[in-house]
């Protein structure tokens, strides 16, 4: 969730002297200016204070509220506030409720005599106990009760729910957004996994210790790890001392493979690479160097690109389908050229009506005229892999890190998820309710371990981020797409999907003026990359150029914030 910056609470001096105990029953709390905190070095802690002398109830709870905000640790002065009776029991860092602008007044709830107090306000979102972020919709909202009792002549809060309330500033104060990775089914490519952590003076620690901890709750069944079970830190922290983070684990108690060594590696320096005070990572177990062939005991930050979660690494081939079949496209964002990808088929090829290049850009697949899924060597020749049924339409397929190519065929009420594996064979998806859905787009992420789907409602689309399960053995390879997680969506309806990286999509709506918006996965940016008129398909790659064809075959592409048209065409390509 990018709308969530990571800021510096600025502590007035009025705060100083306590006047929390002032703040006007209709009013917003505030918590001072704010500004960009790069790393846990440079950030101010709120000052959090006890409960002031002969509080009402109505300001003892905004002084409860306002404190628990900035509270650490086992969040001792927040339990001040608590009657003694559950002041040790409750329980705040079992989940983290999000408001959006302000609460509305703390009211007394009826009867009088029970002294319970109600405030409601819009619910932006939920932050759970392993830092996994859930963002409510619009319109959502919240009610909380808290129960008061008379301690020694002093308002105490005697009942409230576990967790925190926290507004949606409060958080951007609070907490830092960064990813631990994980690996996908076949240990070849990372997966990020964004959680939201305390920022404290050990982030590095508390990045680690959140990747001991293994992946979150919706991730876990997608993804594995090269680090062994129950593995811990030694020392019980990560110090960086001149730019270098030392990770001391815990002696493993089975043998770690060539291999998952550099797996290891590469999610530990994955991970800790986010910190920008972080240049190199030296891991050891148990005070023994861990020694990655090529590389000293300080692994530096720009180690294991292969196993860079945007799977393509460095400058990605582009490609564009004309009239003379398949041309690959260099120089994008300086002087573009395109050179014809000799091919014997390149006239069934200039007819695909979509396409997509594997992420190795050996192999092409396509939609034929005919409406059937072919694919094979980019010079040809194609085997057919799927033929069109009447009524039926094909989806834009496309390719994962271990070479399946992913197609859906759907008709007006079903549609099917197929996978075509390297070696030929076919296998149907298992995805629940999704046979039953008018899907729009889709998309699986170049890591294998998430697809991106759309589908229609009403006038407008549903748009959902699913994982992807890797089960069955040997000869008898099974997937199944499942617990989709939806993504606020509000620009209509969706023609196209194309991941433009890791954690982000690039969305073509279907109705007119079409136009193409940049969208967080975790979150709800919505961008409208504006400036290009009437797109009818685009792609999308890592840290390039976004390409997008106009109903005039004009061929564009998005350097900067400008769109440039760099030739023609009919479908543009990026590996994946």
């Amino acid at each position: 969730m990018r709308g969530l910056r990571i800021t510096i609470a600025i502590i007035t001096l009025t705060m100083l002297t306590g006047c929390l105990s002032h703040i006007p029953d209709s009013g917003t709390v505030s918590y001072g200016a704010e500004a960009y905190a790069p790393s846990e070095q440079n950030f101010v802690r709120t000052l959090v204070s006890p409960p002031n002398p002969g509080a009402t109830p109505q300001d003892l709870i905004r002084e409860f509220l306002a404190a628990a905000a900035g509270d650490q640790g086992d969040y001792a002065t927040s339990r001040l506030y608590l009657a003694p009776e559950i002041r040790y029991s409750w329980q705040p860092q079992v989940e983290v409720r999000i408001y959006s602008g302000r609460l509305q007044n703390i009211h007394l709830r009826a009867p009088r005599e029970l002294n319970t107090y109600g405030l409601t306000g819009p619910r932006l979102g939920t932050i759970d106990q392993q830092g996994h972020y859930q963002r409510e919709f619009s319109g959502a909202s919240l009610s909380e009760y808290f129960s008061l009792q008379q301690v020694d002549g002093q308002w105490r809060i005697s009942s409230l729910a576990d967790g925190r309330l926290l507004s949606e500033s409060d958080v951007a104060r609070s907490y830092r957004r960064l990813n631990i990775y994980f690996l996908n089914s076949s240990k070849r490519s990372l997966v990020p996994d964004p959680v939201y952590l305390p920022v404290t003076l050990g982030i590095s620690t508390s990045l680690i210790n959140a990747l001991l901890a293994g992946p979150t709750t919706w991730l876990s069944p997608a993804v594995t790890s090269a680090i062994p079970f129950s593995t811990s830190l030694v020392a019980g922290s990560v110090p960086i001392q001149q730019g270098v983070a030392s990770v001391d684990l815990s002696a493993p108690a089975v043998r770690i493979s060539s291999s998952d060594v550099r797996a290891l590696s590469a999610q530990i320096v994955w991970t800790l690479k986010q910190l920008a005070e972080v240049a190199a990572v030296r891991i050891t177990f148990g005070r023994v160097p861990l020694i990655v062939a090529g590389s000293g005991q300080a692994q530096s930050r720009f180690s294991y690109s292969n196993f860079s979660p945007d799977v393509l690494a460095g400058v990605s081939p582009s490609f564009v389908i004309g009239d003379q079949g398949i041309s690959q496209i260099t120089g994008l964002t300086s002087k573009p050229t395109f050179a014809v990808v000799e091919s014997s088929k390149a006239g069934a090829v200039s007819r695909f009506r979509a396409a997509a290049v594997s992420l190795d850009s050996k192999s092409l697949a396509g939609i034929t005229e005919a409406n059937s899924l072919v694919s094979g060597p980019m010079a040809g020749p194609f085997a057919l892999r799927a033929v069109g049924i009447a009524g039926t339409e094909w989806l834009p397929p496309s390719w994962d890190a271990d070479g399946n190519l992913w197609a859906v065929q759907k008709s007006a009420n079903r549609s099917d998820i197929y996978v075509i594996t390297p070696d030929g064979r076919t296998i149907a998806v298992e995805a629940g309710l999704f046979a039953n859905l008018n899907v729009q787009g889709f998309r699986i992420a170049r890591d294998g371990s998430r697809a991106a789907y759309a589908i229609a409602n009403g006038d407008s689309s549903r748009l959902f981020v699913a994982r992807v399960i890797h089960f069955g053995l040997g000869m008898d390879p099974k997937l199944r797409v499942e617990a989709p997680i939806e993504i606020p969506w509000s620009g209509g309806p969706i023609g196209s999907i194309s991941w433009i990286d890791a954690m982000d999509l690039a969305i073509l709506t279907a109705s007119e003026p079409r136009s193409i918006w940049r969208v967080g996965i975790d979150g709800p940016e919505q961008i409208n990359l504006a400036g290009i008129v009437e797109p009818i398909v685009m792609t999308s790659a890592p840290g390039m150029p976004m390409l997008a064809i106009d109903r005039e075959g004009r061929l564009s592409a998005l350097v900067g914030e400008s769109w440039f048209v760099i030739g023609t065409g009919k479908y543009p390509i990026y590996p994946g």
